[in-house]
Order: structure tokens, then sequence, then C-alpha cells
């Protein structure tokens, strides 16, 4: 059963996603510019749709970041466009992956400044009901 999410939470789930797919569209545009077709000429939207089987307005919606692709598609347009994933992927870590990664590294109580024991603090967006305890 999927748990509920709070707006807050929800809200930087789609910030985050928006933000990673605006990094993957320049990365993808990036690439198609420096990429050159087999005769020798620039890579055009018309000349990948036809070798990806995709539609062309697909990947411009891509390139702008308006829309996210699968896995299958990406591969697809890195096998056409001839680039690394490295260079799809530069830059399009998760932020709300980072954020909760550190918190569970240290879970559990903490001893503050004052010495006194309590909870240390959740990264914003964080259910508190997802928290390990000591």
């Amino acid at each position: 059963m999927a748990r509920p999410q709070n707006d807050e939470e929800y809200g930087d789930k789609l910030a985050d996603d928006r933000a990673v797919n605006v990094r993957l569209g320049k990365n993808l545009r990036t690439m198609r510019l420096k990429s050159k077709t087999p005769a020798g000429d620039p890579v055009t939207f018309e000349w990948l749709a036809k070798v990806t089987a995709l539609h062309h307005g697909s990947i411009r919606r891509f390139e702008k970041g308006e829309s996210g692709m699968t896995v299958a598609t990406l591969a697809r347009l890195k096998d056409a466009l001839g680039c690394s994933w490295e260079a799809l992927l530069d830059g399009c870590g998760s932020k709300v992956v980072k954020e909760r990664i550190v918190h569970f590294r240290n879970p559990g109580w903490l001893i503050d400044a004052s010495g006194v024991l309590g909870e240390p603090a959740l990264p914003r967006g964080l259910p508190r009901w997802g928290r390990f305890s000591g």
C-alpha cells in the first residue's frame, strides 16, 4: 500500500523531478548539437526521430525538460547520438535523495550543543514516522 504524502513533501519531489528533467534535457540538446549523422550533417530533430522511432515533438519536449522519459528511450537517444551515459546524465542527481541519504546515515537520537538528548532535525518534507530509532 502506498503511503500518503503531505503537500510539502510531494511538492519537493515534483520540483526535484522537474529540475532533473531540465538538466537532462540540456544535456540531450548539447549532445545533439555536437553530434553528426553518418553523412556528416548536423543531427536534426527529424533525423533523430527517424533513427530512434520517436516523434520529433517528443524529442523537443525532452530537450526543454517538459517531459520525462523511460530508460529505454534514453538508451535509444544515447545510441543514436553516440555519446556516453556520463555525458547525458551529468548533473542529474536528485537533491531530495541526497538530503534523505544524509539524514538516514545518521538516524536516532543525538545530544545537542547544550548537552540535551533530543531528535536530530529532519530535512524539509521528511515524514516523522519514517525515522529509525536509535
